[in-house]
């Protein structure tokens, strides 16, 4: 027999690591992210605490050209190549097999985080291990790369059809 949690009991009930998850490997699956890939790392390393973060796995979905990880970074990225598209979930899958960290985080390879945006991810992770937790993603400005204030919605949601959609309720849960 499994107890069934509530939507409330999960939210509240703390099922603790038996030893605090404090790395973090983050995966970047991207196919044609030329444009964007050296603005993300860069913001990765410069937003991510270096005692943090263990490795950055960069699953490269056959792009044309190759992508390439120009210039240096705190880490030094670990590149798969898919000689074929494997997709999205296929190339993450990859990524997440390879990685080290006590955290996997996977990102895209067009985003840009800002100060202290693992923080709140390991105390979530770290009071229950068993959460999905997503951060929040803030619309970018592709040529400024400066968030786009007038777009609604930095959580994603899901409901049990299975419909998409963006929304904000003002906290951090």
């Amino acid at each position: 027999f499994h107890y069934v949690y509530t939507a409330e009991e999960l939210r509240t009930v703390a099922v603790p690591p038996s030893t605090e998850l404090k790395t973090v490997s983050i995966v970047f699956a991207a196919h044609n992210e030329h444009k964007y890939l050296e603005r993300t790392l860069k913001s990765t390393c410069e937003q991510t605490p270096s005692d943090v973060l263990l490795e950055i796995i960069l699953v490269d979905d056959a792009s044309v050209p190759p992508l390439q990880v120009p210039g240096s970074y705190c880490v030094r990225p670990v590149v798969l190549r898919n000689d074929k598209r494997q997709g999205l979930i296929r190339s993450k899958l990859r990524g997440g097999n390879t990685a080290k960290g006590d955290v996997i985080v996977f990102l895209d390879a067009h985003v840009k985080p800002e100060k202290n945006w693992i923080g709140p991810i390991l105390k979530h992770v770290n009071v229950n291990y068993k959460r999905v937790v997503v951060p929040i993603i803030p619309i970018l400005d592709g040529d400024t790369w400066k968030e786009n204030d007038s777009v609604f919605g930095v959580k994603m949601m899901f409901d049990w059809t299975m419909f998409f959609n963006w929304f904000e309720d003002g906290n951090d849960l």
